[in-house]
């Protein structure tokens, strides 16, 4: 967001929100808001006092997408608040503080054995699945990382999530039409990928 007062306001991945002068690039101000951004900032008067707005939550593409460059900066799906947080150059609140960077680290499921074939087919049908959960299983923060669940371990816990919507309150889809053989070859692939962390 550019302003009249000839400043630039960014936020970034990292939590930091800058600001810059518009003509040199200089920064000028900087503060951590505690999780990622990927929300533009606003600025507005009331009763001629001057405010930037700013949603404070990671998420959008990169988010749903996931890879290392994305996790290093350990906004964790459900660990960090999303808020609305407003800036004046009067202001004196303090920002509660939010968890550190906190990223998933795949569970060890010793009893979990991995077929390479259905990990195979798995990877093919986990498809539909990495727009919110990541790119090869690594989880960006939008959603659960699902080489850190429990939950695969299961066949018919799996199947109560995403076949039988169980959690489509916190916004995972139902997928009524996948058979058994796709869920249990998708369960395969994540456990795979896991294991790679192991390696």
């Amino acid at each position: 967001m550019t302003t009249a007062g000839n400043l630039v306001f960014q936020g970034r991945a990292s939590g930091e929100f800058v600001a810059y002068d518009a003509t040199t690039g200089t920064v000028l101000w900087n503060f951590n808001v505690g999780s990622g951004i990927s929300a533009p900032p606003i600025t507005y008067s009331v009763d001629g006092k001057q405010y930037v707005s700013l949603l404070v939550g990671w998420g959008g593409s990169a988010a749903g997408v996931g890879s290392p460059s994305v996790t290093q900066h350990g906004w964790a799906y459900g660990v960090h608040p999303r808020r609305l947080i407003t800036f004046s150059l009067t202001g004196i609140l303090a920002l509660p503080e939010s968890p550190p960077p906190y990223v998933p680290k795949p569970i060890d499921l010793p009893d979990f054995e991995v077929d390479d074939d259905l990990a195979e087919q798995g990877a093919v049908d986990y498809e539909v699945c990495d727009v919110c959960h990541g790119t090869d299983a690594i989880a960006g923060g939008m959603a659960p990382d699902l080489r850190a669940s429990s939950l695969v371990a299961s066949e018919a816990a799996f199947a109560q999530v995403v076949r039988g919507g169980s959690k489509k309150e916190n916004g995972m889809p139902e997928y009524a039409h996948f058979t058994d053989a796709r869920l249990n070859a998708i369960r395969h692939y994540i456990r795979h990928q896991a294991d790679l962390t192991w390696e």
